[in-house]
């Protein structure tokens, strides 16, 4: 079932998405924050290479992203309507 993993990866990573943003909203660093879990992203799913009994799949580092970038949005949204 590639779509039940995928939105697991979906769910995760806007969680740690949302953590991350509201951990660092009063910085203005919300960019180096977002690049940061881009780069955590791809990272953890190369290493999918090296763990036995794992392997690379690009859906789950497109879930990644799409979560990252769910949250990031929503928050930019968020943040231009409170203002």
């Amino acid at each position: 079932n590639p779509i039940g993993t995928s939105i697991n990866h979906v769910f995760y990573f806007s969680y740690l998405t949302f953590l991350g943003l509201i951990y660092n909203s009063k910085e203005k660093k919300i960019i180096n924050g977002f690049i940061f879990l881009l780069t955590i992203s791809v990272f953890l799913e190369l290493l999918h290479f090296f763990i036995p009994n794992r392997a690379f799949e690009l859906n789950d580092l497109l879930s990644n992203s799409i979560g990252i970038l769910i949250v990031f949005f929503l928050f930019k949204l968020m943040k231009k309507f409170t203002l």
